[in-house]
């Protein structure tokens, strides 16, 4: 029978070794908080998203865009007031932004378009160019419907 204390050697030794094997590799750790990289890619729209976020930086932005699956004006303004004034009380949000503008909408994008070389990197910009060929717009456009 072996003395107590050399079994305590087998214990103790690969328990130290685990623990500053553990420690040392904290600082690699990598935490995602983001929804992206679980969003399916066979979703044209979610597609899109994520190639949104992924090469325009937008600093913790959420956007939503509201659409009717009627043709009734009426409800969809309802729908989206309401939404509206249930999150606007909301501490989550700094600013609210609500209702663009057609005019207002195309100043945005004129904005977004005439800056794109201080958002996008080339290959961001390349690849941005390349998505939005009529052609390309034209089949996303059936895609998503």
């Amino acid at each position: 029978m072996m003395p107590h204390h050399k079994n305590r050697k087998f214990i103790v030794i690969p328990t130290v070794i685990f623990i500053f094997l553990s420690i040392s590799l904290i600082p690699h750790l990598e935490v995602n908080e983001t929804i992206i990289p679980m969003l399916p890619d066979s979703e044209p729209m979610a597609r899109d998203f994520k190639f949104f976020m992924e090469h325009i930086p937008a600093g913790e932005n959420l956007y939503i865009d509201i659409e009717s699956l009627s043709s009734d004006m009426k409800a969809l303004e309802s729908g989206a007031d309401a939404f509206y004034t249930a999150i606007r009380e909301s501490s989550f949000f700094s600013d609210i932004i609500y209702r663009f503008s057609h005019d207002q909408y195309l100043k945005l994008l004129a904005t977004i378009g005439e800056n794109k070389a201080s958002l996008l990197d080339e290959e961001g910009i390349s690849l941005l160019g390349d998505r939005l060929t009529p052609e390309k717009i034209t089949a996303r456009v059936f895609d998503i419907k």
